[in-house]
């Protein structure tokens, strides 16, 4: 008898996730979905929607997906288009969500959005974060806080710069952020040894970098996909300076981990937004889709929508205590990258 039940049970729980999977397929049959792709047509996001967007079409059969990249402002511009699309058409962004959280909270001219109102689907990685050094490099946190440091970075109120400084307040280091340097030439100077740390989340050059030596990890600010010649016991955690408060360490984590998301525009109806949860989440097991990414080495991890939304909660800085603890900590890392301060009180 319990045997016949337990069989029941799974055919139960089977046939109810099946149902749930051709109601989103009918939710969305015979409709059109706009995405627009926020990266260059050539890099790792535009490898990733290649793959992802035919486990989609196969998920989809009797649904259009219409894509097209735009990748200015960082998101900025595909997030004003998408949020002045009309009631009930389905558009969805794919983004890095830190950089449009950025974009907003530093109050940027090109923003015409409002991120609490979006509505995300999913995020389709966890990115392994650490703190790239050049070859050389000493290697305590102590002797890092007595050398002058050069930080390359791309411009003063992108992502990189932002973390640089709140990390520069929570470990008493004084990086120098020196901007004009984009992602290709940020990591050139580090093998030349023309600059000496930025963050970086891994792929397959930077680990080939890291097991020849070329590169070093001075810390491992979260995450685990790392060669075996890496010291994960030097994480973030040991280079915190006393009272180093645990509301900044959080906040800089969630913005260096939390990768490529897609999300639904405000006028998306509630309908519609489950039933892409839903398909999208299929998608990202197709075997098809799966073996394929494998293949060319594009990372993919499932993270809902739920985690999403908390972590994006933390990066809008929502929380007026957070707000607080950030703004003071940036402006210490600020003032210490200039020169002009020493360390970072936050006795205060």
């Amino acid at each position: 008898m319990r045997k016949i039940l337990a069989v029941l049970t799974i055919l139960i729980i089977g046939s109810a996730s099946a149902t749930a999977d051709d109601a989103a397929r009918a939710q969305l049959a015979g409709k059109t979905i706009d995405v627009i792709v926020a990266f260059s047509n050539s890099g790792g996001g535009a490898r990733f929607w290649a793959i992802y967007a035919e486990a989609l079409r196969r998920q989809l059969p009797d649904t259009t997906i219409r894509a097209r990249f735009n990748d200015a402002g960082s998101g900025s511009s595909a997030a004003n288009e998408l949020f002045d699309l009309p009631e009930g058409a389905i558009g969805v962004g794919f983004v890095r969500p830190a950089e449009l959280a950025f974009a907003q909270t530093e109050g940027r001219e090109d923003v015409d959005f409002d991120l609490r109102k979006v509505k995300w689907i999913e995020a389709v990685e966890r990115e392994t974060h650490f703190m790239a050094g050049r070859k050389g490099l000493p290697t305590s946190a102590e002797e890092l806080r007595e050398v002058p440091l050069i930080i390359p970075s791309n411009a003063v109120s992108d992502t990189n710069s932002i973390i640089a400084a709140l990390l520069n307040a929570v470990t008493g280091m004084h990086g120098r952020i020196v901007i004009g340097f984009n992602n290709a030439d940020r990591l050139r100077a580090l093998i030349a040894g023309d600059g000496d740390m930025y963050t970086q989340a891994t792929d397959r050059e930077i680990m080939t970098l890291l097991e020849a030596g070329e590169i070093t990890s001075v810390y491992v600010i979260e995450g685990d996909d790392l060669p075996a010649n890496v010291d994960t016991s030097k994480t973030l955690q040991t280079f915190l300076v006393d009272g180093a408060p645990r509301l900044v360490v959080d906040y800089i984590i969630a913005a260096r981990t939390l990768g490529r998301a897609f999300y639904a525009a405000p006028g998306v109806s509630d309908a519609d937004v489950a039933a892409l949860r839903s398909v999208f989440q299929d998608a990202m097991s197709d075997p098809v889709f799966v073996a394929e990414a494998e293949r060319q080495t594009v990372p993919i991890a499932h993270v809902p929508h739920n985690e999403v939304e908390s972590k994006m909660s933390m990066l809008l800085l929502e929380d007026p205590a957070l707000k607080a603890a950030v703004d003071h900590a940036y402006q210490c890392g600020l003032a210490m990258s200039a020169g002009t301060l020493e360390s970072c009180d936050f006795a205060q």
